[in-house]
């Protein structure tokens, strides 16, 4: 009998100040998984998704070696390597401003604004362009 472990996949994607669908903005983008909804305590583990320009397909990377059964948080780190907790608020990726939002799909469901995962399941990660306000 093998002992298996469990992952968790991050999808990026990218939006237009509109909420349209954009083509990837190039750079390294960082993700960070918790074992709580505050982000607190130790990073479990930490992973990366890298566009270069020009490149149009949605990419994405796993957390592995989990624990089955059990709940996870994925967030993406700012430029700071914090986490992203408020889709509300303005954060720094990249150096580019953007509103980070997460869509969690669970046994085939979408749950909207939802960050909590566990094995087998699937984060994405948005960032949608900012327009500053005149």
């Amino acid at each position: 009998m093998e002992n298996h472990k469990g992952e968790i996949t991050v999808e990026k994607k990218f939006k237009n100040p509109g909420g349209h669908d954009l083509n990837p903005v190039s750079g390294t983008y960082r993700f960070g998984l918790y074992e709580n909804q505050e982000a607190t305590g130790a990073q479990i583990q930490k992973i990366q998704i890298t566009y270069s320009a020009g490149e149009t397909d949605t990419k994405k990377n796993k957390f592995v070696d989990l624990e089955l059964g059990k709940t996870y948080y994925v967030f993406e780190l700012d430029d700071k390597d914090q986490p992203i907790k408020d889709s509300s608020t303005v954060a720094t990726v990249n150096g580019m401003e953007y509103l980070t939002s997460y869509t969690a799909t669970k046994s085939g469901s979408t749950t909207t604004g939802v960050n909590s995962a566990s094995n087998g399941d699937t984060v994405t990660v948005t960032n949608q362009s900012r327009v500053n306000k005149l």
